[in-house]
């Protein structure tokens, strides 16, 4: 498995890779993973090899140097230790159509995950600078994605037409690659959801006082307005600016409690006509709880 950087220090595809890896591993099957190098060392999976490779640290760029790293280490892995199939999880890393044509024929056939497109983020980001979203101009990261999407988006069409198998992680993912890349007629593309931590999200027990009465109060502390939670990193491009807009069929004030992996709400618009917005941590049982 070719994935994104382990343990992430944003996002959070490293860490999805991790679990499939491993529950195949606890099968009996030999797993590896190569990542982008990472200071330190993540948590020890059973069953799971991690590879660390390097990688050149520029926005956008780092994808195509991690790619040509990992496939290095993939050559040097496949000769002592065969690989049956090899997955990647675009679009962390680009591989060239000759890239995927030279793996394919020399090591092993190449499942390819989509978890979203270039040119995807670059519109959200044009969509966030429309809400005067000072973050969208303030992350190099960004500013990458808005110049050079297109660019890169020539690999995400490789990885289109080139894997043997493509997995989306919605039914909107697969329509937004159909749409912007025309695969081939015979594409075999299926959509596999990922899973959600129930150890975390659970349904509010309403049958016990106690979760009754610690809803009760954290609703409470937010004043009686309606509350939306959103789980993840906050970006520009994820939309956190939409969510927040003022709703032509509510005049109720909203919420947006925000679980993040750290807080940092100062980069979205903090005062919207309508709801305001709430930094917090992530996993977030205030939040959690009072929804």
């Amino acid at each position: 498995m070719l994935s994104a950087e382990y343990p992430p220090r944003w996002g959070g595809m490293g860490s999805t890779g991790v679990p499939p890896v491993g529950s195949a591993g606890c099968q009996g099957a030999p797993n590896h993973g190569d990542y982008p190098l990472r200071r330190g060392h993540g948590p020890r999976v059973e069953g799971v090899e991690v590879v660390s490779v390097g990688w050149v640290p520029l926005p956008m760029a780092f994808t195509r140097s991690y790619g040509r790293s990992a496939l290095r280490a993939l050559r040097h892995l496949h000769a002592r230790d065969r690989v049956d199939v090899v997955h990647l999880h675009c679009p962390m890393i680009s591989w060239s159509a000759k890239q995927l044509e030279n793996c394919q024929q020399n090591i092993a056939p190449v499942v390819s995950s989509l978890h979203g497109s270039w040119l995807g983020e670059r519109d959200g980001l044009v969509a966030a600078s429309e809400q005067r979203e000072a973050a969208v101009w303030a992350n190099p990261n960004d500013l990458a994605i808005l110049l050079t999407a297109k660019h890169y988006s020539g690999y995400e069409r490789a990885a289109v037409s080139g894997s043997n198998v493509c997995v989306a992680n919605s039914e909107a993912t697969k329509r937004d690659f159909e749409t912007r890349y025309s695969p081939p007629a015979d594409w075999d593309c299926e959509v596999v959801h990922w899973g959600v931590d129930t150890s975390m999200f659970v349904p509010l027990h309403r049958d016990d006082e106690d979760s009754m009465a610690t809803h009760g109060r954290i609703r409470s502390s937010y004043g009686g307005s309606r509350l939306i939670l959103a789980v993840g990193r906050l970006a520009a491009r994820k939309g956190y600016g939409l969510l927040c807009g003022p709703s032509p069929r509510s005049t109720q004030p909203t919420r947006a409690p925000l679980g993040n992996r750290r807080p940092g709400p100062s980069a979205l618009p903090a005062a919207q006509a309508g709801p305001s917005v709430g930094g917090g941590r992530r996993g977030d049982h205030r939040a959690r709880d009072a929804v």
